[in-house]
């Protein structure tokens, strides 16, 4: 249910509030009323032709997909007569956009355009996807094929692939293609292992990286795509020895197969087909398969697809169907698990890049295995070299795991496992310990039986090292990731809280993989990261990310079991953009579930961090293919302290639903919210005790009550006995991670709603990090103000009205900017340099005071507004840079709301140095709206004069008592949990400024 912008702002002007009915008809909404309503699809009719068609690409633009994408849509449009929009959806190698598809509704509106290694070799080569094809997907049409080709330089003494093998036996040959996990790495594995030849198989970025070193000689011969290597093929600057495919490919009639040149490798090709999401009508995708048919029969197309190396296929859905299912690219993938590693005299997987250190050759093959374990099947395949650096996260492990281990230590058991996690920043294959502005970089998590550095390297848990010791070759974990800090942000969003399993192949950890040479050089940062990651990593995942200003910051790592839901390590990286002086730690790696407890993860120099009673962090996952809920890890640092075993501590479990869909859907928490309002203004008793015990509820549900259940109530138990036990006001850090760099706000303060029964009968302190987590530095504090309260704002009348238009501090002592019409108020935003000189401009030290900002206004879709919703403040206009620790107050509707455009101003503001902002993710009433911010005004004033240097927080508490009063006042009620709605940002301990 949604409406449009237009039809919010007309209903924040014209609907009065419910809430406040006994003050005489006053009342309108401060922002936009989330009123619905029902469209005609939600009802079940059908949609019209002007609902366009979105084709899904899981590609970068620019790419030959994307390419057959932009050929197919307008033709396939003109069938249609209806619109076809291309949508490019990178990510994961593909998977992202898949995933998309996966989740759509089976309606005919979404497709997804792909090839078919993206949703058939990813799964078989041990990466766990999301989705599974036979479910999830409907197959429509293929629409062409591509085969793989093997070159080598046009000056090669190979002039046909029995020559190249017969060379090949006196050394070893180098191999490039693509990165693991690609159809190109599989041709490439399954010759070498087929031919029983000594390979290197070095995997590259892309394919022009792969050719041009190809014709230069760093490798000596390399598979790509016949599109790839067609133009270098015509033009003699690389020489085709054979193709991969079954039968011989139009595009190069001269060019024999594999199989015809006496090779017994299986053939390899990959095919672009259309999909739909499962459980499309048959009727949906025999139209669609008509229609594409029709389009594929277009000579046009055809002598495209051709230029982009494809070959048209066309044919039935059901014979797609039928070829996905023993699809020869799975059969090779099956036929590379057993030859790679029975051949023999082949190696048992992808051969280590050689060293580039001072010329280092590759290391010398492994020993035969003793004769008792000779007979036993062989061990999984090391992880392969380091992928190219795709669209993030790649999560590389071994590719060829078997389920049948092999015992190489006789009856005796393993010593336990030594490992560490390392974590760096590298750009180009080299570790950069100092981070540059507005560059990209990859991140990379690496579980080793090395450590990087002592303080770049932390010691794996004692929980995870169970299940290390456990596995004889290998296990997975699953890795979550948070950018905090505002500094870095990945280049493409995977999906909620960037969710990857990492695997790790265990053998890796108990044997020598690195030089005592190379681990020096690997240390000094002489030893490029590929090399270290091929030799010594026994897993390891990358994000790409792109840095976007300067500051501290930190990478929040969560790692789980394989499930994903049992918690095993919490692990902080800490890193420098721009001057790493001004951090108190960089380039630095610490671990244990105790960091989790941190007031802020990304402290500068000379700054303590405390500690809060409780941490609480959300993760918002997908149940499912369409459904979303929550994954929630509790940690009570009382508990945790005594390690005793009845109450660890640590508690995580799976909610029923997704807790950021309950607090931003209008019907669900905002509505409950709307209720209670209205229960307090008819004076009923306990106006808040409903919306308590729902949130209760819904925070502690478990999806699954056998596996989750204990855990939940005993978390719920703690919560409980931390708040109502303690002696002060005890501190909870709250996160709620709705991707990997975004997070979304909790009003986690109305569980302590008083009711009859309550279930908290304390309040308690929530402290809710912005993206960039600054916390106060010693002698940092607020001093001058910039009032943003009209004379006139929309919405008021009466008494409150009057008081508007006359409110003024007589004699200020303080600082003041006070805007009172929209025109100042967006001028002083946009100036470069503040009221107050060039303190606030961009220019801004770390010792200028913060600024205190007050906002009175209306709100909608990010926008501010007084009194004309077309004369407003948007975003674009906060371009002043204000002084660090600066102070937010705004009594506006819904700026902590669900939309994404009110998220964007909270960063704008953050980004501007406001460190701390008091809001609330709910409706504001304007006359209450009203009260509060002269109240505020009024507390700063009186806080200054008497010069006690007092928190923020504090004034606020202040101004809420005594508009409180004025209501039971004026209309004997009670709107004393109201407060509970509104969540404090950032930094709680802001403190104005002594004289």
């Amino acid at each position: 249910m949604a409406t449009s912008s237009h039809e919010r702002n007309l209903a924040c002007r014209t609907v009065r509030a419910r809430l406040f009915r006994p003050l005489h008809g006053i009342g309108v909404c401060v922002c936009a009323m989330l009123v619905a309503a029902l469209s005609t699809a939600a009802l079940g009719q059908p949609r019209s032709s002007t609902t366009p068609v979105i084709l899904v690409v899981p590609f970068a633009a620019g790419g030959s997909l994307d390419a057959v994408a932009r050929l197919l849509a307008p033709q396939l449009q003109s069938k249609l007569n209806q619109p076809v929009v291309v949508d490019n959806k990178a990510g994961d190698g593909g998977a992202l956009g898949a995933q998309f598809v996966a989740r759509a509704r089976p309606d005919g509106h979404t497709l997804l355009l792909a090839t078919t290694d993206v949703l058939l070799l990813r799964p078989e080569s041990g990466t766990k996807l999301p989705f599974r094809v036979e479910k999830d997907f409907s197959p429509i049409v293929e629409l062409a094929s591509m085969s793989y080709v093997l070159l080598v330089a046009p000056d090669s003494p190979s002039g046909s692939v029995g020559d190249l093998l017969s060379g090949a036996q006196s050394k070893e040959l180098k191999i490039g293609s693509q990165a693991p996990g690609t159809a190109g790495y599989l041709a490439a594995e399954a010759f070498a292992s087929a031919g029983k030849i000594k390979s290197i198989h070095v995997p590259y970025r892309d394919s022009a990286s792969t050719l041009a070193d190809l014709s230069s000689g760093v490798v000596d011969v390399a598979f790509a795509s016949v599109g790839a290597a067609l133009p270098h093929i015509k033009a003699g600057t690389l020489k085709a020895l054979a193709v991969s495919s079954a039968s011989r490919t139009p595009l190069l009639p001269g060019v024999q197969t594999l199989a015809e040149s006496g090779f017994p490798a299986p053939p390899i090709d990959i095919g672009i087909g259309v999909f739909g999401p499962g459980g499309m009508s048959r009727d949906t995708i025999t139209a669609y398969n008509r229609q594409m048919n029709e389009v594929l029969r277009s000579p046009e197309l055809q002598r495209k697809l051709a230029d982009l190396g494809y070959v048209p296929v066309g044919a039935g859905a059901e014979q797609f169907e039928r070829k996905l299912r023993s699809d020869t690219l799975q059969s090779a993938v099956l036929a590379g698990r057993t030859q790679a590693m029975s051949v023999s005299g082949a190696p048992s997987g992808p051969v280590s890049v050689p060293s580039i250190v001072g010329g280092a050759p590759p290391a010398a093959a492994a020993p035969a295995p003793p004769a008792a374990a000779a007979a036993a099947p062989m061990s999984p395949t090391p992880p392969p070299d380091p992928p190219a650096r795709a669209a993030p996260p790649v999560a590389m492990a071994p590719p060829h795991p078997l389920p049948t281990p092999v015992d190489l230590s006789g009856n005796q058991r393993p010593p336990p496992i030594v490992a560490f996690w390392n974590a760096w920043f590298e750009r180009d294959g080299k570790v950069s310990n100092r981070l540059a502005v507005d560059t990209a970089y990859t991140f990379v998590l690496d579980l080793s039986r090395y450590q990087r550095r002592p303080e770049a390297g932390a010691p794996v848990s004692k929980e995870a090292g169970k299940i290390l010791d456990a596995a004889v070759h290998s296990t997975r974990f699953t890795i979550r990731l948070l950018f905090t800090g505002g500094t870095v942000r990945p280049t493409e969003t995977q999906g909620p809280s960037a969710s990857v399993p990492l695997s790790v192949y265990t053998p890796r950890l108990r044997s020598e993989g690195l030089t005592p040479n190379e681990l020096v050089a690997w240390r000094d940062g002489k030893l490029t990261s590929d090399v270290y990651l091929s030799r010594a990593s026994a897993g390891y995942a990358r994000f790409d990310v792109m840095t976007v200003g300067e500051g501290c910051g930190t990478v929040a790592i969560s790692v789980w079991d394989d499930t994903g839901l049992r918690p095993l390590d919490h692990l902080a990286y800490q890193y420098a953009v721009g001057n790493p002086q001004t951090c108190a730690q960089h380039d630095r790696l610490t671990a244990g579930i105790g960091t989790m407890l941190a007031l802020s993860s990304s402290p500068a120099a000379g700054q303590a961090i405390a500690e809060a009673d409780a941490a609480l962090h959300i993760f918002d996952v997908p149940l499912g293919a369409r459904d979303r809920g929550s994954v929630v890890w509790y940690v009570d640092r009382a508990e945790l302290k005594a390690g005793s075993a009845q109450a660890p501590g640590i508690y995580a479990w799976q909610t029923q639903s997704s807790l950021k869909n309950y607090i931003q859907t209008p019907t669900q928490l905002p509505a409950m919210v709307r209720d209670a309002r209205e229960a307090a203004a008819s004076a009923r008793d306990w106006p808040y005790a409903k919306v308590a015990e729902d949130l209760r509820k819904k925070l502690f549900s478990v999806e699954n009550e056998r596996r989750y259940g204990a855990d939940a109530r005993r978390a719920q138990a703690a919560l409980e006995k931390m708040v109502n036990d303690s002696t002060q006001t005890p501190v909870i850090v709250a996160r709620l991670a709705v991707s990997a760099d975004t997070l979304d706000y909790l009003p986690l303060s109305l569980l302590a709603a008083r009711a009859e029964k309550p279930f908290l009968s304390k309040q308690f302190v929530t402290v809710q990090p912005l993206r960039r987590e600054r916390l106060r530095q010693e002698g940092t504090c607020v001093g001058p103000w910039t009032l943003g309260i009209p004379t006139k704002l929309s919405g008021i009348d009466g008494e409150i009205e009057s008081d508007l238009a006359g409110f003024a501090l007589p004699d200020p002592k303080w600082p003041l900017s006070w805007s009172r019409d929209m025109e100042h108020l967006r001028s002083g935003f946009k100036a470069r340099s503040g009221p107050y000189g060039a303190a606030n401009s961009v220019a801004a030290k770390a010792d200028t005071p913060g600024e205190g900002v007050v906002l009175l206004s209306h709100h909608s879709e990010g926008n501010l507004w007084f009194d004309d919703p077309l004369d407003k403040l948007v975003q674009e206009d906060f371009q002043r840079e204000l002084g660090r620790g600066s102070v937010a107050v705004i009594a506006a509707c819904s700026i902590g709301g669900s939309s994404p455009l009110s998220y964007k101003l909270i960063d704008q503001l953050n980004e501007r140095n406001v460190d701390t902002m008091i809001l609330s993710p709910f409706e504001v009433d304007a006359p209450f709206g009203a009260r509060l911010a002269m109240n505020f005004v009024r507390e700063i004033d009186s806080a200054l004069r008497n010069n006690t240097g007092d928190a923020v927080v504090d004034v606020f508490g202040r101004a809420w008592a005594e508009t409180e009063k004025y209501f039971q006042r004026t209309i004997a009620r009670d709107f004393h949990d109201m407060r509970l709605e509104f969540v404090v940002l950032g930094d709680p301990d802001a403190r104005l400024c002594k004289r």
